[in-house]
C-alpha cells in the first residue's frame, strides 16, 4: 500500500512537473533553474517510479525500493549540483565519477525493465565502447580517455543523457501525453466511433472501413500502436467480425490502421513534433511532408477492404443503425474545439508546441467538466495527471538511453565513422543497397518499442549517415520513422499484429501475414519519396501532383492485385494477380523517374486492371435500407 502511494506520488510529480517547466513557471516565480536542473530531477522521480512499477519478481521487495531510492538520489544530486558543475572541469571525486557510474547503471537496469534485454544490449554495448573502445584494434580504435571524464560527460553534459532528446521527451512528448489522455476521458474515443459510423456505416464493408478512421483518429493523438489496438480493438474487433469479416482480417485491418494513425499528420503520435525539433524547421512543413504518404496508406487500406468486402458479400448498416447528429455534437464538442485550439494556437500564432498542447488539454477538460456538471471533476484530473505519466515510463528511460548512446557517438567519433561506412557502401553499389540496409536496420532496432522510442533510437544512429550521402534530411528522418514503426508488423516480432490476433481470436501467423499484405504499400512509399522528395511537398504542389496521380493509381492496383478483385469484378486467371503487383509497383518507382512516362504507364496500368477483370465475385446484395449500398 506504502509503495503504492509512493508510486502515484512520482507520477504525479512528474505530471505537476512538467507543467511547471512548460509553463515557464520558475522565470514567473523568478526561481533560477536551468534546463540541467529540471531534467536530471525528472530524471529522478521517473527512474524512482520504473523500479517501483516494476519490482524483481523474485527476492525480497527490499531490493527494489534499494534502487528505486538510489536511482532518485544520484539523480537528485546531479539535479542539485548541476549548477556548480558547469564551472569545474575536474572529474575527480567520487561524489562525481562514483555517483556517475551508479546512475549509468542504474539507467541501463531501468531500460532492461521497460525495453527488455535487446535495446538494452544495444545501448550497452554502445556506452560500453566509450569507457573501452581505445583497446579495439582499428578501425574500431577510439581516442584514449580518462574513465571519470566519460562517466562525468555521459551524467552531467548536455550532449550526454540530460541533453536533447530527453528535453523533448520531458517537455514536448509528456506535454502531448497529457493532452492525449485528457481527450481519452473526455471520451474522444467514443467520438471516433461516432464519426467514422456516421461517415462509412452505409458503404459496402462499412465495419472494415469504421475501424480504419476510428483506430486512426485515436491513433494520431496515443502515440502508442499497442495501447491503441488495446483500447480501439475491444470496439472495432467484434463490430468487423458481427459483419462478416473473418478474424485474421479484422485483426489485420485493426493492426494496420493503429499503425497508420502514428504517420497521419497534424500530430503522429507527437513524432512530428520530434522530427521537427531534431531538424529545426517548422512544425507545418513536417505535417506538409506526412500527407502524401500517409494518404497512400489509406487508398491500400480503404481499396483492399472494399475489394474483400465485395467478394464477400458484406454490405453496410442501416440509416436507422447510424448515430444521430445530436449525439455526436455533443460527444464531438470538447475534441473539436481543443484540435481547433491546438492547431490555432501553433500554425496561426506560432506558440510553443508543448505549450499548445497543456492550453488544448486544460480547454478539454474544462469543456468536458462543464458538459458533465462536474461530476468526478477532481478524480478525473487525477487520473489524468497519473496515468499520463505511467504511460510515458519508456519514453523517457528510452529518451535518456538515447542521450547515452549519442554521447558516445559523439564523444568517441563513432558516429563519423558510422556514416563514413555508409557511405562506402552507397558509393559502391548505390543509395538503394544502402536504403535497404537501413531499412533493416530500423525494423530489426526497432521492433516492440513505443512510436517516439522507436524514432529517437533510429534518428540518433542512422539519420546521419543517411544524409551524408545525399537523402534531403527530412525524406532520411521520415524513411527512419516508417520503418522503425512497420518493425511493429514484421516477423518475428510483430507484437502489433500478435495483440489485435489475440483479441480478436484468430491465429497470430496469418494476421501477420494479412497485416503486411495490407500495410505493403508503406514499405514501398519510403523508398519513393527518397528518390523524389516532390513526394513530401518539397517541390510545390505541381510536382506533388505530376508525381503523385500515378503513384496512387498504382497503389489502387496494388491493392486490387493482393484481393484478386477489382471491386466486385474478380481477376480473370490467378497469374494476373502476380502480374498486376509487379506492374504496380514497377510503374509506382518509374513515376519517381519520369512523371510523363509514370502517367501514361498508370492509364494503361488502370485500363488493363479492367480489362483483365470480368463479372461479379457474388450477386450484389440488398442493404439493411432496402437498397444496394454503395463502395468506397
Amino acid at each position: 500500500m506504502i509503495r503504492r502511494t509512493i508510486l502515484s506520488a512520482l507520477f504525479l510529480a512528474m505530471s505537476l512537473a512538467t507543467i511547471f517547466w512548460v509553463t515557464n513557471l520558475p522565470l514567473i516565480l523568478d526561481v533560477p533553474l536551468t534546463d540541467a536542473h529540471y531534467l536530471s530531477g525528472f530524471l529522478a522521480l521517473s527512474l524512482a517510479a520504473v523500479f517501483l512499477k516494476h519490482p524483481y519478481p523474485k527476492g525480497p521487495r527490499w531490493i527494489t525500493d534499494i534502487m528505486a531510492a538510489a536511482s532518485f538520489a544520484v539523480w537528485a544530486w546531479a539535479a542539485w549540483k548541476s549548477g556548480d558543475w558547469l564551472l569545474e572541469f575536474d572529474p575527480s571525486g567520487l561524489q562525481k565519477w562514483g555517483a556517475a557510474l551508479l546512475a549509468l547503471v542504474l539507467l541501463l537496469e531501468a531500460l532492461r525493465k521497460c525495453m527488455g534485454w535487446g535495446v538494452t544490449i544495444v545501448i550497452g554495448v554502445f556506452a560500453l565502447y566509450a569507457f573501452f573502445g581505445q583497446h579495439l584494434p582499428s578501425p574500431l580504435t577510439a581516442a584514449p580517455a580518462d574513465p571519470r571524464r566519460i562517466a562525468m560527460y555521459f551524467y552531467s553534459d548536455y550532449n550526454g543523457i540530460p541533453g536533447m532528446v530527453l528535453s523533448i521527451a520531458a517537455t514536448i512528448i509528456m506535454s502531448f501525453i497529457l493532452f492525449s489522455k485528457t481527450l481519452s476521458h473526455a471520451r474522444a474515443i467514443e467520438f471516433f466511433d461516432l464519426v467514422s459510423t456516421a461517415l462509412f456505416a452505409g458503404f459496402r464493408g462499412g465495419a472494415g472501413k469504421i475501424a480504419v478512421v476510428s483506430s486512426s483518429m485515436l491513433g494520431l493523438i496515443s502515440g502508442s500502436v499497442i495501447g491503441n489496438i488495446m483500447t480501439s480493438g475491444s470496439m472495432t474487433l467484434p463490430m468487423m467480425k458481427r459483419a462478416g469479416f473473418s478474424a485474421r482480417y479484422a485483426a489485420a485491418i485493426e493492426t494496420v490502421a493503429s499503425n497508420a494513425g502514428q504517420i497521419t499528420p497534424p500530430i503522429m503520435g507527437a513524432t512530428a513534433f520530434l522530427i521537427a525539433q531534431f531538424l529545426q524547421m517548422p512544425y507545418a512543413d513536417v505535417v506538409v511532408a506526412a500527407a502524401f504518404p500517409a494518404f497512400m496508406i489509406y487508398i491500400a487500406l480503404f481499396v483492399q477492404i472494399d475489394a474483400y468486402a465485395a467478394k464477400n458479400g458484406i454490405e453496410g448498416t442501416s440509416v436507422r443503425e447510424r448515430p444521430e447528429a445530436r449525439r455526436l455534437l455533443r460527444t464531438g464538442l470538447p475534441f473539436v474545439l481543443a484540435m481547433g485550439c491546438l492547431v490555432g494556437l501553433i500554425f496561426l500564432q506560432g506558440r510553443n508546441i508543448a505549450v499548445a498542447a497543456l492550453i488544448a488539454a486544460a480547454l478539454t477538460y474544462l469543456l468536458h467538466v462543464v458538459l458533465e456538471r462536474g461530476r468526478g471533476a477532481f478524480r478525473n484530473l487525477i487520473s489524468i495527471l497519473r496515468e499520463s505519466a505511467e504511460d510515458m515510463l519508456s519514453i523517457i528511460v528510452i529518451a535518456a538511453a538515447a542521450g547515452l548512446l549519442i554521447g558516445s557517438l559523439n564523444f568517441t567519433g563513432l558516429g563519423f565513422r558510422m556514416t563514413q561506412w555508409l557511405s562506402v557502401i552507397a558509393e559502391n553499389t548505390g543509395i538503394f543497397p544502402m536504403l535497404l540496409v537501413t531499412a533493416g536496420l530500423c525494423i530489426l532496432l526497432g521492433m516492440g518499442m513505443p512510436t517516439a522510442a522507436v524514432y529517437i533510437l533510429l534518428s540518433s544512429i542512422l539519420g546521419p549517415s543517411l544524409i551524408h550521402v545525399g537523402v534531403e534530411p527530412l525524406a532520411a528522418h521520415m524513411f527512419i520513422f516508417y520503418f522503425g514503426l512497420l518493425s511493429m508488423l514484421t516477423p518475428p516480432v510483430a507484437i502489433a499484429s500478435y495483440t489485435a490476433a489475440g483479441l480478436a481470436g484468430a491465429k497470430m501467423g496469418e494476421t501477420s501475414i494479412t497485416a503486411l499484405r495490407l500495410a505493403a504499400i508503406a514499405f514501398i512509399v519510403p523508398f519513393l519519396f527518397v528518390l523524389e522528395p516532390a513526394l513530401l511537398g518539397q517541390r510545390g504542389f505541381g510536382q506533388l501532383l505530376l508525381h503523385g496521380v500515378p503513384v496512387a493509381i498504382s497503389v489502387a492496383v496494388l491493392a486490387w492485385g493482393f484481393e484478386a478483385s477489382v471491386g466486385r469484378r474478380r481477376l480473370r486467371a490467378p497469374i494476373l494477380r502476380p502480374i498486376l503487383v509487379i506492374a504496380a509497383i514497377a510503374v509506382a518507382f518509374l513515376s519517381v523517374f519520369n512523371a510523363i512516362l509514370g502517367l501514361a504507364a498508370s492509364a494503361v496500368l488502370l485500363a488493363a486492371s479492367f480489362v483483365f477483370s470480368s463479372g461479379t465475385t457474388r450477386a450484389p446484395e440488398v442493404g439493411a435500407t432496402g437498397e444496394q449500398a454503395g463502395s468506397v
